[in-house]
């Protein structure tokens, strides 16, 4: 684990990751939710189901 965050996730997800864990990057977030949500709406774009 390590080095996943919002600004690769896209990255990461067409490399053919099927789940990801991201840590740092939430806890750091200054608006954990809002970040929380704008990883779901990417993780959703990507969502081949």
């Amino acid at each position: 684990i390590g080095g996943i965050k919002l600004e690769n996730l896209a990255e990461v997800i067409a490399a053919g990751a099927r789940r990801v864990v991201i840590v740092s990057g939430l806890l750091q977030a200054p608006d954990v939710a809002q970040y929380a949500r704008a990883v779901r709406q990417l993780l959703n774009q990507n969502s081949e189901i």
